[in-house]
């Protein structure tokens, strides 16, 4: 759906490839003609001001989960089994190789040439995005990284600090744990 200022209204979907997918997941744009969505099995939709357009996108064909850009720089991230990066940097679409163990929910971009995403295990990585490269986990409290829960959003200011929030939210009811953490770009406390 679309806001245009007075009310909300249905978009229609251009046919899907894979024409399985059900879900859409995040929403970010630089601008009213410039908007992308991602979604499950690798989609990704560019809202040009007028109407959806599926775009190709380096993937496994997992789902991407979130995604952020900058003036420069749009980032995708997700992943279920394990983690995907894909970037566009201004010029082309590129993949960053590395894959671990979970998926990543969230990312943020500051400066350009630099993301920040967070994910399952408690994890926050840091993303050189010059060289398609993850380059440092940001280690949480030590009774945090035993938790292993997820990390679903981050945000930050450029050059300043980063939250991220997660836990436990899928956990059994009534035992719901919810986290805050706050870094200054080297750290992270809860």
């Amino acid at each position: 759906i679309r806001w245009n200022g007075t009310e909300w209204s249905e978009q229609p979907l251009p046919a899907l490839s894979p024409s399985t997918v059900e879900q859409l997941f995040k929403v970010w744009g630089r601008s009213a003609d410039e908007v992308y969505i991602v979604g499950m099995a690798g989609l990704v939709l560019r809202w040009d001001g007028s109407e959806l357009v599926q775009i190709p996108v380096p993937s496994d064909g997992d789902d991407w989960i979130s995604l952020w850009g900058n003036s420069e720089e749009l980032v995708l991230v997700g992943g279920r089994g394990g983690m995907q990066v894909s970037f566009h940097d201004g010029n082309e679409w590129r993949q960053i190789e590395d894959r671990f163990a979970g998926g990543i929910n969230g990312v943020w971009t500051g400066s350009p040439g630099i993301a920040y995403a967070s994910g399952e295990r408690g994890s926050v990585w840091v993303i050189d995005l010059d060289d398609a490269e993850l380059v440092r986990t940001i280690q949480l409290t030590e009774v945090q990284s035993a938790r292993q829960d997820i990390l679903h959003a981050i945000f930050g200011q450029p050059g300043g600090r980063l939250v991220t929030v997660g836990g436990n939210l899928g956990g059994v009811i009534g035992q719901e744990v919810g986290y805050l953490f706050e870094a200054n770009m080297g750290g992270m406390a809860q």
